[in-house]
C-alpha cells in the first residue's frame, strides 16, 4: 500500500493515536493489566498503609519501574510497527525485541525523571516544559535504538518549538480518556460495595485506558519527525525491518 507523507493536524492526530490504540487492543491490553501488578501488591500490603514498610516500598518501586518500561516498549514497539506497515503484529513474536529494551527505557526513565524533579523544584512550569521536552524519548529509544542519553538530546531537539502543541494533544487525550474511564469507575464503586474488588476493578478498568496516551506520542513523534526531517517513511520501514531481522537472529 501506498504511504501519504504528510503530517497530521490536531484532531487527526487525537483521532489516529485512539485508532491506533483500538486496533492494538488485543496485544496491549494483557501488557497493561499484568503492569498493574505492583498495584495489587501494594494494595495488599495493608501495613503500608498504616506504617511505611521502606523495603516493601523500594520493592514496589523497582517492580512499577520495570512494569512501566515493558508497557512502554511493548507499546511503543508494537503500535509503531502498525502505524507504518499497517498489518496485524503478534506480541509473542516481538517478545525478545521488547524485552531488549527494558533495561534502556529504565535507565531513560530514571534521568527523565530526576530532571524533571530537578526543574519541578525550581517552578511547575519548568518542570513541565523539561517533561515535554523528552516526551519522545522513549519513542527515539525503541524505534531508532539510539543509547539513552541521544534518545534524550535527540527528542529535546525534536520537540522544540513544538511542546506547547504536545502539551494540548496529551491534555486533549486526558481529558477524553477520563471523560470515558470516570464513569464507569463512578458506576463500578455505586454498584459495588467498597472492598478490594471494587480497587481490583478500578485497576483492570485502568488498565484498559492506560496505553492511550503512548498511542497519541507515537503519533506525535512521526508527526514531528515528518514536520522537521521531510520523514521518508518508506526507509524507516526498511530501517525498522532489519532492527526485527537483527533481534531475531540474536535470539536464534
Amino acid at each position: 500500500m501506498g504511504y501519504e507523507l504528510r503530517e497530521y493536524s490536531f484532531g487527526e492526530t487525537i483521532g489516529k493515536g485512539f485508532n491506533l490504540y483500538f486496533n492494538n487492543l488485543p496485544p496491549l491490553f494483557p501488557i497493561a493489566l499484568l503492569c498493574q501488578i505492583p498495584s495489587v501488591l501494594l494494595i495488599n500490603w495493608q501495613p503500608v498503609a498504616v506504617k511505611p514498610e521502606w523495603g516493601k516500598l523500594a520493592i514496589f518501586f523497582l517492580l512499577n519501574t520495570f512494569c512501566q518500561s515493558f508497557l512502554s516498549a511493548g507499546i511503543i514497539y508494537l503500535v509503531s510497527r502498525k502505524f507504518l506497515k499497517e498489518r496485524e503484529l503478534s506480541f509473542n513474536q516481538n517478545m525478545g525485541s521488547i524485552l531488549s529494551l527494558i533495561m534502556p527505557l529504565i535507565m531513560l526513565s530514571i534521568l527523565v525523571g530526576i530532571k524533571v524533579g530537578v526543574a519541578s523544584l525550581l517552578l511547575l512550569i519548568p518542570g513541565i516544559v523539561v517533561s515535554l521536552g523528552y516526551s519522545v524519548a522513549s519513542n527515539v529509544l525503541v524505534i531508532e535504538r539510539k543509547s539513552v542519553t541521544k534518545s534524550m538530546k535527540r527528542s529535546w531537539d525534536l520537540t522544540k518549538g513544538d511542546k506547547g502543541r504536545i502539551f494540548l494533544l496529551l491534555l486533549v487525550g486526558v481529558i477524553i480518556v477520563a471523560c470515558i474511564q470516570q464513569p464507569l469507575v463512578y458506576v463500578i464503586r455505586k454498584i459495588l460495595p467498597t472492598g478490594k474488588l471494587t480497587v481490583y476493578l478500578n485497576l483492570i478498568v485502568s488498565a484498559i485506558f492506560q496505553p492511550i496516551q503512548s498511542c497519541i506520542l507515537v503519533v506525535i513523534y512521526f508527526n514531528l519527525r515528518i514536520k522537521k526531517e521531510g520523514f521518508d517513511i518508506e526507509h524507516l520501514i526498511q530501517q525498522f525491518s532489519l532492527v526485527g531481522e537483527r533481534d531475531r537472529s540474536v535470539e536464534g
